[in-house]
């Protein structure tokens, strides 16, 4: 598609839409680049297109000095405005004064104004005994702290060498994970055949042996063969075939969702009928309605938690979602109840951006590594933004330059998986370990195995 020719007229009609639609006129440049482009190209800048078009709010562009920065600051306070809110009630000034004076914090500074920093929480051995005491009484998990509470697990690790030292030292016993041998995970499989439990969904019901089987065999099927059983080939679906598998799994009165029960089959209906509901209905059957007790809502909850979760349960379970609302008061007072620790905080993209200027303020680093310190800030900006550099982009602040990237060669390619296999690394996980290895990788060989195969490195048998 061409490129949209702009002229004053359309920019103004542009303008006059986004008013219509009740679209902000402070990220155009984030939302509509073009238009912001053309916007500055027919009238010097985004403001003049605003008072050209009479937007309210519109004001001329002038020259801030140092000494109309502060004279503006202390204007504001004389008026009882409150200082921290400037980033959102006058960006103009604060974007000023962060420009004439490097941040808001030497503005305010400048003007004879002392910043309030929020005070740093210090931890004492003691403070960390009795939270790991408290989360266990509560029966939350001791695991993964550096997702969980970054706080308690950087304060433990500090004072006591490791989160495991710490955890011993508050007499609080924590199940050390099952280590896998190539025999345990056939006796596992073979325990799960004896029991006549289906495989379909072994990595549903089980995470754990899947894992190890894989890590042990390469891949599931192996693992199968190893333990004596033949794997199912796959199943191939038609419209009459899954109307048929409905029906069966009907019959069987599965209290679980079929998602659970039968994945293949609940992917099959939705491949051919466009949901779950619609493939019932084509077989004759009505949808199931589970009848919640406040019981039964916390049994299912603890059981979706202990499972593997792709999503939030709004979304994989809404039925059990709205029966925990409706028993509970809230979905975080029913995991309560149930003794899970509530969900993190589900951040909005502005809640974000005010974070990311609060820290500004405060005069912390809008560095990526030391912003990763603190984990929950830094995931949202991550997830609602696609990066840190992102978010601290939308947030109105330069994040200077990039790093260059590695410009990668066939040679180089090779060389690097060579020096990965001496060192006795695991030539499977470079996906999660160097993703841009594995790229280059596939762009200059294909697929991953040529390039092992190009380096002389077999994949067959022993580390991969």
């Amino acid at each position: 598609m061409s490129p949209k020719k702009w002229t004053r007229e359309k920019v103004i009609e542009a303008i006059q839409l986004r008013q219509q639609r009740g679209l902000p006129m402070t990220v155009v440049w984030r939302d509509d680049q073009s238009l912001y482009t053309a916007a500055k190209k027919f009238f010097g800048s985004w403001q003049g297109a605003l008072l050209a078009v009479g937007v309210p709010g519109a004001r001329a562009f002038h020259r801030w000095s140092k000494e109309r920065v502060i004279a503006a600051i202390r204007d504001r306070h004389a008026r009882g405005e409150s200082l921290l809110k400037t980033w959102r009630e006058d960006r103009h000034l604060y974007d000023a004064a962060a420009r004439r004076f490097s941040s808001w914090r030497q503005a305010l500074l400048a003007a004879g104004f002392t910043p309030t920093i929020a005070p740093k929480r210090y931890w004492t051995k003691q403070q960390v005994l009795d939270a790991i005491r408290a989360r266990h009484g509560r029966g939350l998990p001791l695991t993964g702290m550096t997702h969980r509470d970054p706080s308690l697990g950087n304060a433990a690790v500090r004072l006591f060498g490791t989160w495991r030292q710490a955890v011993t030292a508050a007499g609080v016993e924590v199940k050390r994970r099952q280590s896998w041998t190539r025999e345990d995970v056939i006796e596992a499989i073979r325990a799960q055949q004896r029991q006549g439990l289906s495989m379909s969904n072994i990595h549903r019901r089980d995470p754990p042996l899947v894992r190890a089987a894989l890590r042990r065999f390469g891949i599931w099927k192996r693992a199968m063969l190893a333990a004596g059983f033949q794997p199912k080939t796959q199943r191939r679906w038609t419209r009459e075939k899954v109307i048929q598998e409905i029906r069966n799994w009907h019959r069987r009165e599965s209290t679980t969702s079929v998602w659970k029960d039968d994945v293949g089959l609940g992917g099959a209906a939705a491949r051919y009928f466009g949901g779950w509901r619609a493939a019932l209905k084509a077989a004759g059957l009505p949808p199931r309605q589970r009848t919640w007790s406040r019981e039964l809502v916390l049994k299912a909850l603890l059981a979706w938690h202990r499972g593997p979760r792709k999503a939030a349960l709004s979304r994989e379970d809404k039925g059990l979602y709205v029966a925990a609302k409706s028993h509970f008061g809230t979905y975080e007072n029913a995991l309560l109840a149930a003794g899970l620790e509530p969900p993190p905080r589900d951040w909005s993209k502005q809640e974000v951006i005010e974070a990311i200027q609060d820290r500004h303020i405060r005069g912390q680093s809008l560095r990526g590594r030391e912003a990763s310190q603190d984990l929950e800030i830094f995931s949202a900006a991550t997830r609602r933004f696609g990066s840190w550099r992102k978010a601290v982009q939308a947030a109105g602040f330069d994040v200077g330059k990039r790093r260059r990237r590695t410009k990668w060669s066939r040679e180089r390619v090779v060389a690097e998986i060579r020096h990965r296999h001496a060192r006795g690394w695991v030539l499977s996980r470079v996906w999660k370990e160097d993703k841009n290895l594995a790229a280059a990788a596939i762009r200059h060989f294909g697929t991953w195995s040529k390039a092992v195969a190009a380096a002389g490195i077999s994949l067959e048998g022993g580390k991969r």
